[in-house]
């Protein structure tokens, strides 16, 4: 380098260098916004999810389908809810002395909620279980009693 200044090589090669950084960073920030939206994309599904999972549980639905408010106009969501029983081994299929339960009984309730442009989707997956007679409790298992607001 003279003493008069840079010369047109480094300028050039200063200039280069900003580019490159300039254009990492704006890469990088719309990584960041693409991804923001999604997430809160998530959020919202998650939440009209279990909003609607609540909702069609306690009504005791077998199946539904349908859209939401008009706040939430353009997202779908589809519920299918069945008893499923689990068998367990017996006692000496398991080679255990241990008196095993031979049958639980349970519902499985799946619900699907869909976006408006349907590119992303949410599945949640309950299972309740039926209180035997004289266990006290109201209404299905495995739902939480009282606590979270």
């Amino acid at each position: 380098m003279s003493s008069r200044g840079f010369t047109l090589i480094e300028v050039m090669l200063a200039v280069a260098i900003m580019a490159v950084a300039v254009v990492t960073l704006l890469l990088i920030q719309t990584e960041a916004i693409r991804m923001g939206g999604e997430a809160d994309q998530l959020r919202l599904l998650s939440q009209l999810a279990q909003d609607k999972l609540h909702q069609l549980v306690l009504s005791q639905e077998e199946s539904a389908s349908g859209g939401f408010s008009d706040l939430h106009a353009g997202y779908t969501f589809s519920f299918v809810s069945a008893e499923e029983r689990w068998k367990t081994p017996s006692s000496e299929e398991a080679g255990t002395d241990v008196e095993m339960v031979k049958e639980i009984q349970m519902r499985k309730s799946t619900l699907t909620v869909s976006s408006p442009d349907g590119t992303t989707r949410l599945e949640i997956v309950s299972y309740s279980f039926p209180h035997e007679p004289g266990e006290g409790g109201e209404g299905e298992g495995g739902e939480g009693e009282g606590g979270e607001e």
